[in-house]
């Protein structure tokens, strides 16, 4: 009986730390496991640039911080820079097919954070489409280490980018909420999870 007992105990905990990540939209709408998401929007970048956004956030709906990253396949060789900042860092915009992972960090109870999965476009950038694998991951923390331990994965997703001539071009003046774009004192770009001194439209903030 007592076996049974910390079995079940076991599969309920693995159910609830593996649920507790899920992909949402802007709009707060659950996107399943292992769905395709198809974007082709061209956003303006917010440094003269044009960008492509893939639109998705990432949700703790659990009651405990979650030790996670992203570990992302890109299928083809993209029309632009892939980059993707989740949870606190960003990695530098990749030009190449290939697989890569953010770094580990930690995402608060409750918390929603866009991912900032995106399509950086030059001027001349070639007309085409590649599919980005992203893949959730869990771990376990060692507080006393501080050291990180692969538990399971979370949810997928497969984001396909699109880059057309007929792309839809979005205003500047929509009703859609924007991302303020953040970096570090090394001029990286970092989202508001990151921890340290950030500058946001020429304005320096502490992260604590």
């Amino acid at each position: 009986m007592k076996k049974i007992f910390t079995l079940l105990f076991t599969l309920a905990a693995t159910l609830s730390a593996s649920a507790q990540l899920q992909f949402v939209d802007k709009d707060g709408n659950a996107i399943a496991d292992g769905k395709f998401v198809s974007v082709s929007t061209i956003e303006d970048d917010g440094f003269s640039g044009k960008k492509i956004d893939s639109g998705l956030f990432v949700k703790n709906t659990g009651s405990a911080a979650v030790y996670t990253n992203a570990v992302y396949n890109v299928q083809t060789t993209p029309p632009g820079g892939f980059q993707i900042c989740y949870p606190q860092n960003c990695i530098e915009p990749t030009y190449e097919a290939g697989e890569g992972e953010t770094v580990i960090g930690a995402l608060d109870a409750g918390s929603l954070i866009s991912i900032q999965s995106e399509l950086l476009l030059s001027d001349n950038a070639p007309y085409g489409e590649t599919a980005v694998d992203i893949q959730l991951k869990i771990y376990n923390h060692n507080t006393i280490t501080g050291k990180d331990e692969f538990k399971e994965n979370g949810p997928k997703v497969t984001v396909v980018f699109v880059y057309t001539e007929s792309a839809g071009i979005n205003s500047l003046n929509n009703n859609c909420p924007s991302i303020a774009v953040r970096h570090n004192l090394s001029g990286q770009r970092v989202n508001d999870k990151y921890k340290g001194i950030t500058v946001k439209n020429g304005k320096k903030f502490l992260n604590k």
